[in-house]
This record gives C-alpha cells, structure tokens and sequence, in this order.
C-alpha cells in the first residue's frame, strides 16, 4: 500500500491521528531509501549493504552526491594526507582517500582532532559522517567528495 492509499485508508476509518502516523511512517521509509529510518540513526544514510558499498566505491560516491551519510572506513585512511599536488580538488581542508573517494576534513573539527589524540596503532575500523558534495577538480571537472561532520569509533 503506497502512502496516498494508506492516508486514504485512514481519512475513510475517521481517524486523522492514525492517517498522519500513517504519512509519517511512509515518508521515514521514503527518506531512507526503502527502509525505515533507524531509531538514533539521525538522518545519516547507513553505507553497509553489500549493495550500497559497492555503488559507493565504483561511482566514487558520485551516485551519493546530496545525501548526508554514515559509512566505516579503515582508520588507515587517515594516516596518509593525499599530497597537494595530487589533491583532487581545491581545499584549505586536509583531503584523504579512501579507495578513489576523497574525504574532506576540516583541520578545526572537533570530532577529528579528538580521533587524532585518541587514535591507536591497531588499525580497525572508523565511523565516518557527513555530506557527500560535487565540488570543483584540479582539473577543472566536478568531482564527488564526502565532506566529514564527525569520525569516531566504529560501533561494529
């Protein structure tokens, strides 16, 4: 049932507190891809479907460009600033890559200057947020980058 039939449905049973819970739960599925957003999930879509991750890498997360998301890196990724010369675009912000997708971080953010105190040797796996944006390339061409909010631990 589409959410136009389930506000039907509920307007013809006379109950408009049950048509807008209806509207509210059909536009949370709507806004998170097919699937319900998660209770303290925020508005961050997930990145963990083998599905999603694969189209995150290979569009080099072109296919995510205007969507504010939640995806685990390695905490490798950020050992290593991508060299100014090869930066793929024009930032007073450092830029990482994680496997062809830069990541932008402002040297400023809280979260992060929290993960570089706090970050170990081990390695393992980090909880990175933010928004994915179209900016503008050395070469003159948009290209897509992941602008960080927040870094932290993974949860799993």
């Amino acid at each position: 049932m589409d959410m136009a039939e389930r506000l039907t449905a509920a307007a013809a049973a006379g109950n408009g507190v049950r048509a807008a819970l209806s509207f509210l739960a059909a536009a949370a599925v709507a806004l998170g891809g097919g699937r319900p957003l998660e209770a303290g999930g925020g508005s961050y879509r997930k990145i963990e479907s083998q599905g999603d991750v694969a189209r995150w890498y290979s569009s080099r997360a072109e296919a995510f460009v205007g969507t504010s998301v939640h995806v685990h890196v390695s905490s490798g990724v950020f050992r290593k600033e991508s060299a100014p010369e090869k930066r793929k675009t024009k930032s007073k912000n450092r830029e990482y890559q994680d496997r062809g997708v830069p990541l932008l971080v402002s040297p400023r953010n809280p979260y992060f200057q929290q993960f570089e105190r706090k970050r170990s040797s081990k390695g393992g796996r980090v909880c990175v947020k933010g928004r994915v944006e179209r900016r503008p390339g050395r070469d003159g061409k948009a290209v897509a980058v992941l602008v960080v909010e927040t870094v932290g631990a993974a949860g799993r």
